[in-house]
């Protein structure tokens, strides 16, 4: 399970207006003019200062400077940073599913969630009006009003969701937000915040961060985000409104992955020439040893999943890659904790996931492998009707091709957490029952045409959550915070191998010979990538992950190191992943 840890966010305070002004003293020293005994003097002056503190409040909330905060929202302005550039505009991609079902007559084309769900606005008939509709995961069969409170009908241009779960609606004049998990809460309308820049919305879209971007006809671009901060050791919810020169007239808006953000205006294409919107101290995804924003240089955006989902391990059948099971915190409308059910395919070739069978239940924390041609679901937690977690000890194998699904034999030991890994043709898992984490390793294996698990010898302590591969007769298996260690599957000993910096629940994969430990909690960033070379016995460092994630999964895919799923931190919130990136050549 996840667990809550605390996320610094570096805010600037805006100077304390009182600084700018000299206070009466009753003395006269340094200057002051002593008026005490004056009480029309005093009144004079009171009031003269007061005209004079709105004046400079307004002077400062209509014009550009560092930072401003009020009403606990924060806003910061850039310089100029786009330069005009040739050629075509980058090609663009939804990123999203196949729709389930035709948009209604006259709706703009569907947006894809964190939670599942499809996103359209269809017009209203009998005049230029626009209604929000969503086709809800939970039923695929009709697109239904959102039901939220805060969204009159009117002339809106533009529905798009971030990558923090909300979704965005705009016009010309206005913009507003929605999240899922709680719509009674309602549409927020962001630009009634004094922090939001004046102007007209003319283009908006996903920004290099996950958050939202709008063009302003000022002559604005202007990062959108909601954050949780710590207060006084409370939890504070907060807008942090930021914003930089670009060209007016924007019609277009692109983040391409590799935080360059592009931009259309009047039959011009421009380009960001430095890093725009980089995140706070305790908010970089990228490692302490690799420049602030060159993460995502490294890895490109391919696909989505349906649906956030976490607590996954994966492996690769016939070059295509099978995840199964999951958790997530938001699926469906209203978004709501979900247990997923299904074995998942991602084909390298169409950029693409599928459901490839119905397991019938939730397998939350589950492995996946594979064996004599099947993909193997192994272990892991079932949610009792009182929602408690149960162990299992349960196997599935499914054949990919049909979707038939049949028992297993099942493994001696109910793993909540368990890794599995298939080594020169046979499966080995491991991991520990709950609570037991402490005592050696409980590693089993099965081949081919075998009806029962073999018992191997015990491995290290501390198998809780665990990640793992196999490579060159190795089976490797980080065990959380401590070390790497190695099953040799032929001598059938465990050696130890020592981490640079020892994660817990990393994405984990056998990439070119060599291991991959990605992100993960208490690494750098919880981006943090680090390489182990079995020949030379080294370490090294390589490209961060593009975002703050554990709990995913990565395997190497026809030749390509894939990473999927998992979660990280926003600010002191989570963030469930549902994207699929590959790494760049």
């Amino acid at each position: 399970m996840l667990q809550r840890t605390s996320c610094c966010l570096e805010s600037r305070e805006k100077p304390a207006i009182r600084a700018w002004f000299v206070e009466p003293c009753g003395h006269d020293n340094h200057g002051v003019v002593k008026y005490e005994d004056n009480v029309i003097a005093q009144l004079v002056f009171k009031f003269m200062r007061g005209l004079l503190a709105a004046a400079i409040m307004t002077f400062w909330l209509s014009n550009d400077h560092s930072s401003a905060q009020e009403n606990g929202l924060e806003r910061t302005d850039g310089g100029a940073s786009f330069v005009e550039v040739q050629g075509a505009f980058p090609a663009t991609r939804p990123w999203r599913p196949a729709l389930p079902l035709e948009t209604p007559k006259g709706a703009l084309e569907p947006a894809f969630d964190n939670f599942d769900n499809f996103w359209t606005l269809a017009s209203v008939e009998g005049s230029d009006h626009r209604r929000v509709l969503v086709l809800p995961a939970q039923d695929r069969s009709k697109w239904v009003e959102h039901g939220a409170k805060g969204l009159e009908l009117a002339t809106w241009r533009w529905i798009e969701p971030d990558e923090h779960g909300f979704v965005w609606v705009a016009s010309e004049r206005k913009l507003l937000r929605l999240y899922p998990r709680f719509p009674e809460h309602g549409w927020q309308d962001l630009t009634a915040d004094p922090a939001f820049p004046s102007g007209n919305i003319t283009a908006m879209s996903v920004g290099p961060n996950g958050s939202m971007l709008v063009a302003l006809s000022t002559g604005k671009i202007v990062e959108l985000d909601r954050i949780t901060i710590t207060e006084a050791g409370k939890p504070i919810e907060r807008n942090r409104i930021r914003s930089a020169d670009c060209p007016k007239g924007v019609q277009r808006i692109f983040a391409d992955g590799q935080r360059v953000v592009w931009l259309e205006a009047a039959g011009k294409r421009f380009r960001s020439s430095i890093p725009l919107f980089e995140l706070p101290s305790g908010e970089n995804n990228s490692s302490p040893d690799v420049a602030a924003g060159a993460s995502s240089s490294f890895w490109r955006l391919i696909a989505r999943m349906p649906g956030n989902n976490h607590d996954l391990s994966g492996d690769v059948l016939d070059g295509k890659f099978y995840v199964a099971g999951g958790l997530t915190n938001g699926w469906g409308y209203p978004a709501r904790d979900h247990a997923f059910s299904q074995l998942f395919e991602f084909n390298p070739r169409e950029s693409s996931w599928r459901v490839s069978a119905e397991l019938g239940y939730g397998r939350v924390y589950c492995t996946t492998t594979h064996l004599a041609g099947k993909v193997w679901v192994i272990n892991g937690d079932v949610f009792e009707k009182d929602g408690s977690r149960r162990a299992l000890t349960t196997v599935q194998i499914v054949d990919p091709s049909t979707g038939q699904v049949r028992e297993g034999p099942a493994t001696e030991i109910a793993r909540p957490m368990p890794v599995a890994v298939n080594v020169d043709g046979r499966i080995y898992v491991a991991g520990n029952p709950r609570d037991r984490y402490d005592e050696p390793g409980c590693i089993e294996s099965i081949g081919p045409d075998e009806a029962t698990w073999r018992r191997e010898p015990d491995g290290p302590t501390g198998l809780g959550a665990l990640a793992a591969c196999g490579l060159n007769g190795r089976f490797y298996v980080a065990v959380p915070e401590k070390h790497l260690a190695a099953f040799d599957v032929k001598t059938r000993t465990w050696s130890k191998i020592d981490v640079p910096h020892p994660p817990r629940s990393c994405q984990m994969a056998s990439f070119e010979g060599e291991i991959w430990l990605m992100g993960g909690v208490a690494v750098p960033g919880w981006s943090h990538v680090q390489i182990y070379n079995p020949e030379s016995q080294t370490w090294r460092t390589g490209p961060p992950l593009p975002r703050e994630l554990a709990w995913g999964a990565a395997a190497e895919v026809e030749g390509k190191l894939i990473v999927t799923g998992g979660a990280g931190r926003h600010g002191n919130d989570w963030s469930y992943n549902n994207r699929t990136w590959v790494l760049n050549p």
